[in-house]
């Protein structure tokens, strides 16, 4: 819950700064690479929170990296010094990074509507293949539903009175 918490705050704190969702932003995390703590905390698991990620939930068995981003992203980061700096020739340096590796961008107008084509522009996915993120997904919902029933189903019922 602490994660989640932190997330909202740095993504609204982000919209107080003049930022926009960022649905590409998971795209730059490589699949292999949404349980690797240490890339979480340089990289992210998506690279801006303005993301409306999915839970970075682990197979079981599999290491637990974080559900969340522990802080902000590569995006935010490059976003927030363009933004920022008051230096134009110094802004147009930073500019020339958008191409680089974590300054992923898609807006809402890219991930709805007529207009939504791009796979890689999707809220609550993770990874750089969505597709195999969305089959890990159904596998670890249908590996948890016939756990279920133990954890929310009591093994004895109080007769009512």
């Amino acid at each position: 819950m602490a994660q989640a918490l932190k997330w909202v705050a740095m993504h609204e704190v982000g919209h107080t700064l003049g930022l926009r969702h960022n649905f590409r932003s998971s795209a730059d995390t490589p699949l292999e690479k949404l349980q690797d703590r240490t890339w979480a905390e340089t990289n992210g698991i998506f690279s801006s929170v303005m993301e409306y990620p999915g839970l970075n939930l682990s197979p079981g068995g599999q290491p637990r990296g974080y559900v969340y981003n522990p802080g902000v992203g590569s995006y935010d980061r490059w976003a927030i010094t363009y933004g920022y700096t008051p230096d134009a020739a110094r802004a147009a340096l930073v500019a020339r990074e958008a191409a680089l590796p974590g300054h992923a961008y898609g807006t809402d107008e890219d991930a709805r509507g007529p207009g939504a084509l791009d796979p890689d522009v999707n809220p609550y996915d993770l990874g750089s293949d969505p597709l195999a993120w969305g089959r890990g997904r159904a596998q670890l919902i249908a590996d948890t539903w016939t756990r279920l029933p133990r954890h929310v189903m009591p093994t004895t019922r109080a007769t009512p009175t």
